[in-house]
């Protein structure tokens, strides 16, 4: 095997709900991933009663995050880049965690503020727009502990705010109950003062229970399952948001990430008065990669540096 440069680029994602790995390719217009992998940790599960990340959660991270730096150490990368979201952010366990990643692992942990998180989740996001897509508009990505949302004006990122509307963590404030998730997505969307600009322009939605409805919608109208870039109108996707919550609740009595997704979709495209939903692949780790973008000759922690000062 050659030891020449590969100008490879690993960020490591430690969400709420799922830890991913993403090894990038030189910088291109496209973001490639040579390498995509996901594993469900649920390091938020129950923290808001407790107040500290899943003990179980944890385990299971560490087990990943092992696994994860050592396929991208044999993928000879120029750097990796470890980035924490909400439920490190605010466990209060969080730091103590990330200080023990760092120590076994020996690469930095960068706990990302709310407005990090959201401007970089809605910068990958923009960077796997069409030509043709509309450069205005709302973005919102969908954790297990958070709801990012950003306004997009010609495709910069104008404003962002970071809501505690993760399906995990919003499934256990509803007590399993879905008439109590709208007024709660209500009541914290109604914070958001700007979110009256996306009218009649699209809201572009990314995480894995919109991307899990657009799957859904897809197979029940029999179009290609082809989600970058999968549109609907908005009074077809709030029919459809209804449609999945109601047949979801008839089979299982336990709220899913595709109810919780719905249920946000169809809160957020009446409080923006939005035209339609477009969905993304995209998101935080796209958003990474797309502000290092003199990450090949970087090291990890100047790598960091310019990413957190970027978003």
């Amino acid at each position: 095997m050659s030891k020449s440069k590969t100008n490879r680029h690993a960020v490591i994602d430690i969400g709420s709900n799922t830890v991913r790995l993403a090894i990038y390719s030189a910088p291109s217009p496209h973001h490639h991933r040579i390498v995509s992998l996901k594993t469900r940790c649920r390091l938020a599960e129950g923290l808001d009663k407790s107040g500290n990340l899943s003990a179980r959660g944890i385990k299971l991270a560490m087990e990943t995050i092992a696994g994860y730096t050592a396929l991208a150490t044999l993928h000879r990368v120029n750097a990796i880049e470890l980035v924490a979201t909400s439920a490190v952010r605010e466990a209060r366990d969080g730091k103590k965690f990330a200080k023990r990643l760092e120590k076994q692992f020996g690469f930095p942990v960068h706990i990302l503020s709310g407005d990090q998180e959201a401007t970089l989740c809605a910068r990958g996001i923009i960077s796997g727009l069409s030509e043709t897509a509309p450069a205005n508009g709302l973005i919102a990505d969908l954790g297990g502990g958070s709801l990012e949302t950003a306004e997009m004006r010609k495709r910069k990122v104008i404003r962002t705010v970071s809501l505690p509307l993760g399906h995990i963590r919003l499934t256990e404030k509803a007590h399993h109950e879905v008439k109590s998730l709208d007024d709660i997505v209500n009541k914290e969307l109604s914070k958001i003062d700007w979110i009256s600009h996306g009218k009649d322009l699209p809201i572009y939605l990314s995480g894995g229970g919109w991307r899990k409805l657009a799957r859904i919608h897809a197979a029940d109208t029999a179009r290609p399952r082809v989600i970058e870039g999968y549109r609907l109108n908005a009074k077809k996707a709030r029919k459809f948001a209804k449609k999945v919550s109601k047949e979801v609740i008839a089979g299982n009595h336990e709220l899913s990430s595709a109810i919780v997704a719905a249920r946000i979709m169809k809160c957020l495209i009446k409080a923006s008065d939005a035209s339609k939903v477009t969905f993304s692949t995209r998101g935080l780790m796209d958003g990474c990669h797309a502000a290092a973008k003199d990450f090949a000759a970087a090291k990890p922690a100047r790598v960091s540096k310019k990413v957190l000062a970027s978003a």
